[in-house]
């Protein structure tokens, strides 16, 4: 019986320090990228927004806040990329202060608007779900409160990373993201 509970407990153990180590490795990604000052680009989401067209969105570093980290945030189109100074007007930018933290086995993303104002953020604190990160990438699933449009999963990318594959990150999408799994679960019409 001993040696039963024995092999059990280390079971277990393996298990839960399993969690913590890719919660942790996700963690320490995340907190990464949004410590640097190469700006961060959307790169996809598993859906275009149906109301807004193209939209390109860009964050880039201000300062470490207390909370964790400042990041402004730009809204761009195609033919007014946040890129270009002249297009980062106070209409299309928001400061935000972001935190990450680990919570029940999951890491969480906390978006509080500091100054500005983007309906699409989620007004005052919005918390996200980090399904994935690695040194290149991290995929957020977005909140029920923002999910009237039928974006429910988007991937950030550090800006000189955008014409990467990302093949790990793609495939962790397509298996994360639950309206990705709904798509690819879903059998073939005959």
């Amino acid at each position: 019986m001993s040696i039963k509970l024995q092999w059990c407990y280390a079971l277990v153990m393996m298990t839960y320090s399993g969690l913590l180590f890719v919660s942790g490795s996700i963690e320490r990604h995340v907190r990464k990228m949004l410590d640097s000052e190469v700006p961060l680009v959307l790169l996809w989401a598993n859906e275009r927004p149906s109301s807004s067209g193209e939209e390109c969105w860009l964050s880039e570093y201000y300062a470490y806040a207390p909370t964790g980290y400042s990041r402004y945030m730009y809204r761009g189109a195609a033919d007014k990329p946040p890129t270009k100074p002249e297009n980062k007007d106070d209409r299309n930018k928001a400061l935000l202060e972001l935190s990450v933290y680990s919570s029940g086995g999951q890491v969480k993303l906390k978006a509080h608007v500091g100054s500005g104002s983007m309906p699409k953020i989620g007004g005052e604190d919005t918390e996200y779900t980090i399904l994935y990160a690695d040194t290149t990438c991290f995929i957020l699933l977005l909140p029920e409160k923002l999910k009237a449009s039928p974006v429910s999963c988007v991937a950030w990318v550090p800006a000189h990373t955008a014409h990467f594959m990302h093949t790990a990150c793609r495939g962790a999408f397509v298996r994360l993201c639950p309206a990705c799994k709904k798509t690819t679960e879903e059998p073939a019409e005959a």
